[in-house]
């Protein structure tokens, strides 16, 4: 892409012109196989958003963040960043899957009190760890500005866009997508504001195809805080609601622009189609995530209610997903942890009236370089077992269970995030 072309261009700049420059890195990686002959074999309830992920992932997974910052004389900073994603089925050979990221963000600017970016970056995510369900998350390819004090609130706009089409055409229609957000910062809080307006515009591919002007609007609302309980336990929750409908449909928490050529082609044919398809479609979310702990004992929880509506995207039309989760840790030393995770999910398609349940338990051992739920890197030895519905028979794992409602897994996993 032509921004690859200004990052680098930016990036020259910098050492020519600027009086400090630091380097760093960042990233993510997991990597696991199995003690049991399945590999591949994962538990997810059939509809859910997510499923819990301890002793229970398919792929291995690794993100290289680099960065660089740039601290010129005159108070400027510049930062830039790239991240290759790195993907593959366990056991088997990882692969480069996609550039995750590669953007510039100035700051500090004379007299602007204000943060400006442009390229491809994580922006403004949201996420339950221990279900990896990524239930805010706008990223995409950019621009936008950041850091401005309105009222005292923070506020900050992202414009993400991509070209979008059905299959045999090299004509493309403009998806956009305008992200709005307030940050009120309190003394052991923040509270976020979230606003999204998203739009398709005309296109007539051919004589028998075009693509009507399609729109969607999402808002919501996050809580974050800090806290502390009984016996020394502290730490942080977050609870929230997020409302989404039309193109927005899914309130934040998939964007397509982010998604694979296939899925946007497809999407692109059923708008051709039925203009007016997506338009009643709507989705609401409660999420409630928290993590615990002090020096002998932790807790991961996670409760999530989503409803949504499909319309005639989807011949489900309704359906209701319930998801609730924990996971006790036992410092056993400095080092060495125990540690489980329950697990349940119950999907219900009112349309069949099918009913999707699944419960995923895990007992692991971890040995760790510190005390933390959140510490890492992380060594796992695993076992882990599921049950789940009659309706879900065959829509679970793989076909080693596919005559079951039940299974399990043992293996030995890395983790490791810096």
């Amino acid at each position: 892409m032509q921004v690859r072309g200004w990052l680098l261009f930016l990036l020259a700049l910098g050492v020519l012109e600027a009086v400090e420059m630091q380097t760093g890195t960042s990233g993510y990686g997991r990597v696991q196989t199995s003690l049991m002959g399945a590999s591949d074999l994962c538990f997810s309830a059939p509809g859910a958003g997510s499923k819990y992920r301890l002793g229970n992932e398919c792929e291995s997974w690794i993100e290289l963040g680099l960065y660089q910052d740039l601290n010129f004389d005159n108070g400027i900073k510049v930062h830039s960043q790239v991240r290759p994603l790195f993907y593959g089925p366990n056991d088997e050979r990882i692969d480069f899957f996609e550039w995750g990221e590669f953007f510039t963000e100035w700051s500090n600017l004379p007299g602007i009190e204000a943060s400006f970016w442009v390229g491809r970056r994580f922006y403004r995510r949201f996420d339950v760890h221990m279900s990896d369900f990524w239930y805010l998350n706008m990223s995409g390819d950019g621009a936008g500005i950041g850091d401005v004090a309105l009222g005292g609130f923070d506020g900050f706009y992202a414009l993400t866009f991509d070209q979008i089409g059905p299959e045999g055409t090299q004509e493309k229609a403009l998806l956009l997508s305008h992200d709005f957000r307030l940050l009120k910062r309190l003394d052991d809080a923040q509270i976020h504001l979230f606003a999204n307006y998203m739009y398709i515009t005309q296109k007539r591919f051919d004589a028998q195809r075009t693509l009507d002007a399609t729109t969607g609007w999402a808002m919501g609302v996050l809580y974050q805080g800090k806290s502390d309980v009984a016996w020394g336990i502290h730490g942080e929750h977050t609870s929230g609601l997020l409302y989404g409908q039309g193109l927005s449909k899914d309130a934040g928490s998939y964007v397509p622009f982010m998604q694979k050529q296939f899925d946007r082609e497809a999407l692109a044919q059923v708008l051709i189609d039925d203009p007016k398809i997506i338009d009643e479609a709507q989705t609401w979310r409660l999420i409630h995530h928290h993590d615990w702990q002090n020096d002998q004992l932790g807790m991961m929880a996670n409760l999530v209610y989503e409803y949504r509506f499909k319309g005639r995207v989807s011949t489900t039309g309704r359906s209701d997903w319930f998801s609730l989760g924990l996971r006790p840790y036992l410092f056993v030393n400095e080092m060495l942890r125990l540690v489980g995770e329950v697990g349940y999910d119950h999907v219900l398609e009112h349309a069949n009236d099918q009913q999707f349940a699944l419960l995923k338990t895990t007992a692991a051992v971890e040995l760790a370089t510190q005390k933390g739920v959140s510490a890492r890197p992380v060594l796992r030895l695993y076992y882990t077992h599921a049950t789940w519905s009659e309706d879900a028979k065959g829509l679970v794992g793989t076909s080693d269970v596919f005559d079951e409602t039940s299974g399990d897994n043992a293996g030995v996993q890395l983790e490791y995030w810096w």
